[in-house]
């Protein structure tokens, strides 16, 4: 886990991590996201939707 700016934390998993910690608790979808920096590069993000019954 990052602080990146106060109060704002952001937590850094790969695919596999993700599976490993989430997929215990029900279903997992994965799916990328390459956001947009100011500079007008992209960083990289995994959107995470877990479903439980």
């Amino acid at each position: 886990m990052y602080e990146v700016h106060p109060g704002v934390q952001m937590f850094f998993y790969d695919a596999e991590s993700i599976r490993r910690e989430l997929g215990p608790h029900g279903e997992i979808e994965l799916s990328e996201i390459d956001e947009a920096t100011p500079g007008g590069g992209t960083f990289p993000f995994i959107n995470v939707v877990c479903r439980t019954e």
